[in-house]
């Protein structure tokens, strides 16, 4: 369990979306889908300061359409005449948009950024509701959060080690007890959101009595 955190101020916003089509040809929707994605990251670009905006894509999924969309039924329509039909394939692109966040950035300045990010996303998403959309869109919960926790590694076991130390003075037998515990090798930097402005970063580390099997067993001398 986590038993010691502190608390930072995020330095990148987290949006991630997916974009959805349906078609006849899979190789075809991943094409409808990589123009979309390429004519949607200039415009949230166009929203941050330039350079600060990361296009990272996640993940590709395809999968048999139980009922053809009318993006499928339009190009089942294209087809010629004589090709054979195809059950109707719904293709799935998933992707994250990463902003920097600078440390000059006031509250403010960060609240007016995500709230422009949010608005474009409605449109886009309403957008994929119209009769001559090619595709739809969702996009997840935008976070403010920390780019690399692990680079707070040394402050968390710094401040675990102090927290150690500090029940050694506040207990008669805490020396006795903290010297006879066995802690594993800590684990990854966990994060946890709060606000726009803290998140909080804890260090698990597990610690309990050492193994009995690996302990050798006192010994008593009684007189006869």
């Amino acid at each position: 369990m986590p038993v010691a955190s502190i608390i930072v101020r995020p330095d990148i916003v987290h949006m991630p979306f997916a974009l959805h089509t349906v078609v006849d040809d899979p190789d075809l929707g991943i094409h409808v889908l990589e123009r979309a994605v390429s004519a949607l990251e200039p415009r949230f670009a166009e929203l941050v300061p330039k350079g600060a905006l990361t296009l990272k894509m996640r993940g590709t999924k395809l999968e048999t359409a139980a009922h053809a969309t009318k993006v499928g039924k339009r190009k089942a329509k294209e087809r010629d005449a004589n090709e054979v039909p195809r059950e109707p394939i719904a293709v799935t692109l998933q992707g994250t948009f990463e902003i920097a966040l600078a440390p000059t950035q006031s509250y403010w300045d960060r609240s007016h950024e995500i709230a422009r990010l949010r608005a474009l996303a409605d449109r886009v998403v309403a957008a994929g509701k119209g009769d001559n959309a090619t595709f739809t869109s969702s996009f997840g919960l935008i976070e403010a959060r920390v780019q690399n926790p692990e680079a707070h590694r040394a402050a968390l076991v710094e401040k675990w080690g102090a927290r150690r130390r500090q029940l050694a003075t506040e207990a008669k037998s805490a020396d006795a007890i903290l010297a006879a515990e066995t802690c594993k090798p800590p684990g990854l930097v966990t994060e946890k959101v709060i606000s726009l402005e803290e998140v909080e970063l804890a260090l698990p580390v597990e610690c309990g009595p050492p193994d009995r099997a690996s302990t050798p067993a006192s010994t008593t001398t009684r007189p006869l």
